[in-house]
């Protein structure tokens, strides 16, 4: 049995410039974190007690039963049981703390997951970059998903940092030279909520690709705000919180412009209600129209958007994680 978790993500700054559309030629980058939120995969190999009966045993949303990878209908474990070259069977479990198709990066951290389960029982030694690079191919050139790389990259490797991409698509993890009480005062000013919605993340990540020549000034306009972001966090200035929510607030001002699907009335209403009861700044995670907000506030106020309606739920709960995807059961 081996049971793994990968970390679901928060964005704040540059998510949109890490399409490879964008990035190469451009650069690009986003500071975002990892949370103590997870997916988890559990994988236990099937034994030749009764041969006629072997088959691949998947639950997700769906428990399929299929004695072909090739039948499997979800695309990531079809896809990943493929570039493994698997031959024995296994039953998978996925269970995830956060819904799916809600921008927190779900998909990515059960690629991450199932890859790094999967490593471990074919005893197969990769580093936590390679497997980052295996989640992108899989997710970008097998299943096809439109999409951007942040996700993978937070899922696998953890932490707090700036993710620099430069304009040939070669990636540096930057870290925040952020003070320990700096870096709890901003992990404490986090309000996390969820709106219900139906959303597609690639069908909007392909929205956004398709708008890449037209939206170039706010692309290279969201790159600086980046940049500006990460000299904020690593100058340890003491109005530091302030002076970061009002980058993101222009950022997610420059976002809502990629196209008419990033925002809505609805999460426009939420987001100017948040700001009356006190937030210092509130975006949208993930591409666009319905998922996961999260707000930046003072650490010492709450700002219980639940109270004002029903359909926001939350807060939710949550701190930094600094691990990144992790075995947690063996044997």
């Amino acid at each position: 049995m081996i049971i793994t978790r990968a970390p679901y993500r928060i964005s704040f700054l540059g998510g949109g410039t890490d399409v490879k559309e964008w990035y190469l030629g451009n650069g690009g980058g986003v500071i975002s974190a990892a949370i103590n939120k997870y997916v988890y995969v559990q994988l236990k190999k099937q034994y030749i007690f009764f041969p006629d009966d072997l088959h691949h045993r998947v639950i997700w949303r769906k428990i399929e039963k299929e004695k072909k990878i090739s039948s499997i209908k979800n695309p990531i474990v079809n896809a990943i049981y493929k570039f493994n070259n698997l031959k024995n069977y296994y039953d998978c479990f996925y269970s995830g703390e956060l819904p799916s198709m809600s921008g927190s990066g779900s998909s990515s951290a059960f690629t991450v997951a199932l890859l790094k389960s999967l490593n471990e029982a074919q005893n197969i030694k990769k580093t936590k970059n390679q497997i980052f690079k295996d989640a992108i191919h899989i997710e970008r050139n097998v299943i096809k998903e439109h999409g951007g790389i942040q996700d993978q990259f937070r899922s696998t490797h953890g932490g707090l940092s700036y993710m620099r991409i430069n304009s040939k698509g070669s990636i540096k993890n930057i870290n925040l030279k952020i003070k320990k009480k700096n870096l709890l005062d901003l992990e404490k000013s986090i309000e996390l909520y969820f709106i219900r919605g139906n959303r597609s993340s690639s069908s909007l990540m392909r929205q956004h690709k398709s708008n890449i020549n037209l939206n170039k000034d706010l692309l290279t306009e969201m790159n600086q705000l980046t940049n500006s972001g990460f000299n904020t966090l690593s100058s340890n200035n003491n109005n530091f919180l302030n002076i970061f929510a009002n980058i993101i607030n222009e950022s997610w001002e420059i976002k809502k412009n990629f196209h008419k699907k990033v925002s809505s009335e609805k999460i426009d209403y939420v987001i100017n209600k948040a700001f009356s009861l006190g937030a210092l700044t509130g975006k949208l995670m993930g591409a666009g129209s319905s998922g996961f907000i999260f707000f930046l506030k003072n650490p010492d106020h709450e700002l219980k958007l639940n109270n004002f309606f029903k359909d926001v739920v939350g807060p939710i709960d949550i701190k930094f994680d600094h691990f990144g995807v992790k075995t947690i059961h063996k044997n």
